[in-house]
């Protein structure tokens, strides 16, 4: 991830700042330009919306808007507003590089630098879709449910803590006679309810249903009270009442369902009818576990369920079966313990299974490592789980048991260990490569220094004869493209290695450095035509040795790929905050493949060269070092008809980075 600087921070905040944002997984973190242009792109970012760091880098932040959203110009709106403000929030659809959309939770973000002036934004995206959806899931969840309340035959109450009815539906308004507003606020010591047992005698307020699932935190089932409606008859109510809870247990209330059994008293046949539902009922759940049990059974991964406090086994699928290398009819009403090798099994029972059962929370387990000795063969085994195991309650709450779903990561840990390794060796090679090049270049040095010092001697005396001389020049040019070599050598190596091209600005003119490059390269170069252009003020603070050689390798890269008869043109120019570098050549163009990687090492733009001007391909990449050193953009377009032109844009005040 780039880094964006708007502040002199210490070592250790840099550090901390840069892991902060590289483990933010669920947040997409990444800067942008005061023009909006991506200059930053964490992991997150690139888990969330999709997009490599390579792929969006440089690329204005509108290309993360859907399409109806950029036509509105919502992304100037959000900096405009993050500029003025210094913050911008909001909750709307953002756009993935596949095209699907999701729903960000956004903060934008002004930054300042150390004097107070804007230099960029950070935006950071959460991914809420999720939440969102499960949001109306619940409101959706809710209107079924007050459908499914309000289509009960069944009579509902809901009572608060001291048994005053706070909600009933329309069943319980049909049966007892009153409307949902005259409902609420009764209690039952209401006397006008004239409550009765069935033998006739009253039945006491403290003794309702709700009032004792109130009082003891108990469900209270299938008692029978006689009331009188208002304007109308008595009728007899079976009255069920379950407390209700917090999350800590703490009994806040109750729920009362009724259903009218006056005609049960009068006939018998309504409660052969009503058994005859409770028995179909409980067929429908029978027959739905089985399909349950049947979905299990096609499931990729293990599933297993257990009873009880020793963890029998109720249920297991093949795949389950297939971890645990059994039979499944060998396993059904076997404690678990029995099941698991005997030197894994006391283990895994303590620290997976009794936790779940005895406080009913849910456990996760991530490549947990098994090693076990098979029995039969005496063969070493090693295995990698992901597992979850979930309770199961009863009708009261209380834990019965638990459900475990498995699946086998063996493969996916030894395919990520094999990857670390690899990795490792990979990164060991390079370092190995980038420190010979290191060592190889600044040891060159030393003989160079001693040719060059041999050969301007020689230079310098007039005896020498007119092809001695000339053998003497050759040798000297043939010295400085070498050193030019080993400098260019160098630098890479500073940057490869981390520690960066050192700069050391101080105040400068660009159209003053660049005529003394040229003077230099049209010295070298006689037969070439160079054009200069000066704009506007070019004064600013660089460092101006790493400028000239800025200059210096675009003009040399422009002659090097362009017809000798074509002029060269180079334009310097001030802008507001800005000096602008440009170096045009009427060559072939770069092909567009190339174009993604042209200021890699290494790399080269076309192949027409002679063999005079070949080098190692690292000019355009110190180029771009030492430009990012300053703080500045280079950028190269190339056509057949337009030819090909770099552009170098230094901020006036440069960068500290270099230093």
């Amino acid at each position: 991830m780039a880094r964006m600087e708007c502040t002199h921070a210490g070592q250790n905040t840099d550090v901390l700042f840069r892991f902060l944002v590289q483990s933010a997984k669920d947040r997409a973190i990444f800067g942008i330009d005061l023009q909006g242009h991506i200059i930053s792109w964490n992991p997150g970012a690139e888990h969330i919306k999709g997009w490599r760091a390579e792929e969006v880098l440089g690329q204005h932040f509108r290309m993360l808007f859907p399409e109806d959203y950029r036509q509105q110009g919502r992304p100037e709106t959000e900096l405009k507003e993050a500029f003025e403000t210094g913050h911008y929030q909001g909750e709307e659809p953002r756009q993935r590089k596949d095209g699907s959309l999701f729903i960000a939770d956004i903060d934008l973000w002004l930054l300042r630098d150390d004097v107070g002036q804007p230099c960029g934004f950070v935006k950071v995206t959460q991914d809420v879709t999720e939440r969102k959806l499960a949001e109306e899931a619940l409101r959706q969840s809710e209107a079924r449910l007050s459908a499914i309340l309000a289509s009960l035959d069944e009579g509902v109450t809901l009572h608060d803590e001291h048994g005053t009815i706070r909600f009933a539906n329309a069943a319980a308004e049909r049966r007892l006679g009153l409307s949902a507003n005259r409902l609420q606020g009764r209690t039952p010591f209401d006397p006008r309810w004239e409550a009765i047992r069935e033998d006739g005698s009253p039945y006491p307020g403290e003794e309702h249903p709700h009032m004792r699932a109130l009082r003891l935190g108990e469900n209270v089932s299938g008692d029978v009270i006689g009331i009188h409606q208002t304007g109308g008859s008595r009728i007899w109510l079976s009255v069920n009442a379950r407390p209700l809870r917090t999350p800590d247990g703490r009994v806040v209330g109750a729920v009362s369902s009724f259903f009218d059994i006056t005609a049960r008293k009068q006939a018998e046949e309504e409660r052969a009818a009503l058994l005859a539902r409770e028995r179909a009922s409980r067929a429908e759940a029978e027959a739905e576990r089985r399909k349950l049990y049947a979905i299990f059974d096609q499931a990729p991964v293990g599933i297993a369920i257990f009873q009880g406090p020793h963890h029998v086994i109720q249920f297991a699928n093949p795949v389950q079966c297939r971890f645990w290398e059994r039979r499944c009819r060998e396993l059904l009403g076997r404690p678990l313990i029995e099941v698991l090798p005997e030197e894994l099994g006391p283990s895994i029972i303590e620290k997976s299974c009794d936790p779940v059962f005895q406080t009913g929370e849910s456990r996760v387990f991530t490549e947990e490592r098994f090693e076990f000795t098979r029995p039969e063969t005496g063969e070493r085994v090693e295995r990698y789980f992901n597992f979850t195991h979930v309770p199961m309650r009863d009708m009261a709450g209380a834990v019965e048991g638990f459900m475990a779903v498995a699946w086998d990561a063996t493969d996916a840990v030894r395919a990520h260990q094999r990857a670390a390794v690899l990795a490792q060796q990979l990164q060991d090679r390079v370092d190995f490569e980038q420190q010979l090049i290191g060592i190889v270049s600044h040891d060159l040095r030393t003989p160079l220094n001693a040719i060059h010092l041999t050969v301007s001697a020689m230079a310098r005396r007039d005896e020498l004869d007119a092809r001695t001389a000339q053998s003497v020049l050759r040798i000297q040019s043939a010295v400085h493209r070498a050193v030019r070599l080993v400098s260019d050598l160098l630098d890479f190596t500073q940057a490869r290695l981390g520690t960066g091209i050192p700069i050391a600005p101080r105040a400068s003119n660009l159209h003053q450095v660049a005529r003394q490059v040229l003077d230099q390269v049209d010295a070298a170069h006689p037969g070439r035509t160079l054009r200069v252009q000066e704009r506007g003020d070019a004064t600013g603070e660089w460092d101006s040795e790493r400028i000239a050689q800025v200059v210096q390798n675009l003009v040399t890269n422009a002659i090097k790929y362009s017809p000798e008869a074509s002029p060269v043109q180079v334009t310097t120019r001030g802008e507001d905050g800005w000096v602008c570098l440009s170096v045009h050549n009427q060559g072939t163009p770069i092909p567009q493949e190339k174009l993604p990687g042209i200021f890699e090492p290494l790399q080269r733009a076309t192949s027409e060269v002679g063999s005079t001007g070949r080098s190692v391909g690292l000019g355009l990449y110190i180029v771009k070092q030492l430009v990012d050193a300053h703080g500045g953009t280079v950028d190269v377009a190339s056509t057949p008809r337009e030819g090909t032109t770099f552009t170098v844009r230094l901020p006036r005040h440069g960068d500290s980075r270099g230093q």
